[in-house]
């Protein structure tokens, strides 16, 4: 649609942007493509309207706009007898406005982060989505699947950002006659958006603000399958809006509808020309806070070869996860982890941590005639690499009673006689109980190339083992010989 507003509230009584309802008088032009059954037509015509207009707040409006298109007679069918020689659509429409506040009532506080690093933010979301190819019938089972994600990102300024998410999903979906037999459409996506603060940009900076409305618009890489298939890559666009609300200065909790155009190795199609997936996500964004909130933050320094050391150790059941399914009892495929290391922080966000222990893992045993259950146990040791998640965002705080921590790395478990390669990721929660003493909670997942390691009678890569650990932690914070000495001798 492309229509001219005439505000007509403002032409009888004056301009004034407090008042609570505006009523608009619409004309203009519009073209539709109409499908039925495959069969696209094209629609011109001329809209005539109006819309009441409810203001909810200086930035955000709620309206009703009913119009009456007059177009040619092409909108269901064009094969049809024609009975005159033009079509007439009347529409009712409810929706909102997001609107530009006059320069004079922005509410604007002061922006001192300007640099990407004090900006990022790191963010994850789970959901549903649906494929909309135009192959599709409507009275198929083509319902709404699952959708998880996990991203990080940063803003250059108060108005533009950028974001990186991976996606795991699958959507139930008819696939083109002779494509599949299954209607499980698997996919494994990544995106990198661009981000504009439409509340910074309309209303001006608020950091307390409790609302805010962002527009996203990112090129995307997806690729594939359904169980019967191999993978397939697609790429694509996509867009959508995220309306967060503030729960803290560092939380926000958000919904995101988006639409994503691929091109049709989507679904592995042949006849349509793309393929659209409509997706909804809820979750949370952990960002920086502004400098405002920093001002009280300690200073992370060294003050000896041991401070910031810590040691750990943790305890976790959990089970192996793999594409084929060795028909295991819960019990049977049950996996255990015991673990101690050892690590220290080199920097207010960065660390270093070495562990070793045991892993306890139910599976098959591939000696026996019948391949019966079984528990195999192997050692690891691993190098991960830790992120401070909270620090990055919040600033370093000595006493914080709770941090967000990131890992990943590499390990090389013992196993009947050998070493094999694998790789962990994790995410710990901190609950700092004192000073120096804290306990946490951590899901883990290890994933190792060699087909056997976790399955044993099954040979397949895909495979993850992943548990739930407890664990505690002891650091040398704030550490320095010299200053223990004087005081253990003040203290006799």
């Amino acid at each position: 649609n492309l229509d001219y507003m005439a505000n007509i509230s403002a032409f009888v009584r004056g301009y004034n942007p407090d008042r609570l309802f505006d009523f608009y008088g619409i004309a203009g032009l519009t073209y539709k493509r109409s499908f039925q059954y495959g069969n696209g037509n094209n629609l011109f015509g001329g809209v005539l309207g109006f819309q009441g207009n409810f203001t909810i707040s200086p930035l955000f409006d709620v309206y009703i706009e009913p119009k009456v298109t007059l177009a040619n007679d092409s909108f269901n069918d064009s094969r049809k007898a024609l009975e005159r020689k033009f079509d007439l659509i009347p529409e009712v429409t409810v929706g909102m406005t997001y609107k530009m506040v006059p320069e004079d009532k922005r509410k604007t506080t002061e922006f001192t982060n300007t640099k990407f690093k004090d900006n990022l933010f790191f963010t994850t979301a789970f959901g549903v989505q649906r494929v909309t190819s135009r192959l599709m019938d409507i009275k198929d089972k083509n319902y709404a699947g699952f959708s998880g994600m996990l991203g990080m990102g940063g803003w250059f300024n108060q108005i533009h950002g950028i974001r990186l998410s991976a996606l795991l999903g699958f959507s139930p979906f008819i696939s083109e006659y002779g494509v599949s037999n299954t209607h499980k459409l698997l996919n494994a996506t990544g995106r990198a958006d661009y981000l504009i603060n439409y509340s910074n940009l309309f209303g001006g900076y608020n950091e307390s603000r409790i609302f805010k409305l962002y527009g996203v618009f990112g090129l995307e890489m997806a690729t594939t399958k359904y169980e019967d298939t191999s993978w397939k890559l697609a790429g694509g666009f996509g867009l959508g809006l995220q309306g967060a609300f503030r729960v803290s200065p560092t939380i926000d909790l958000f919904m995101e509808p988006r639409m994503s155009f691929y091109n049709k190795t989507y679904t592995q199609g042949s006849d349509n020309v793309f393929d659209g997936v409509a997706s909804m996500l809820f979750g949370v964004t952990y960002h920086s806070s502004d400098n405002e909130y920093k001002k009280f933050n300690d200073i992370f320094f060294q003050k000896s070869r041991a401070d910031h050391m810590f040691v750990t150790a943790s305890a976790g059941i959990g089970a192996t996860y793999s594409r084929f399914d060795q028909e295991l009892t819960p019990g049977e495929s049950m996996a255990y982890r015991f673990n101690l290391g050892f690590g220290k922080w080199f920097s207010k966000s960065s660390g270093l941590q070495i562990s070793g222990g045991t892993l306890l893992l139910g599976t098959r045993n591939p000696y026996s005639a019948e391949h019966e259950p079984c528990r195999v146990r192997m050692l690891t040791l691993s190098a991960d690499y830790l992120l401070n998640m909270t620090n990055v965002v919040a600033g370093y705080s000595e006493d914080r009673l709770f941090e967000l921590i990131g890992g990943a790395g590499i390990s090389a478990i013992y196993h009947h006689s050998k070493f094999y390669p694998a790789f962990q990721a994790f995410f710990r929660g901190q609950f700092n109980i004192k000073n120096n003493w804290g306990v946490y909670v951590e899901p883990y997942a290890v994933w190792s190339p060699t087909r056997t390691l976790f399955t044993n009678t099954i040979a397949t890569r895909k495979s993850i083992v992943m548990t739930a650990n407890v664990g505690t932690t002891y650091a040398l914070r704030g550490y320095d010989a010299a200053s223990y000495q004087a005081y253990a001798a003040s203290e006799g």
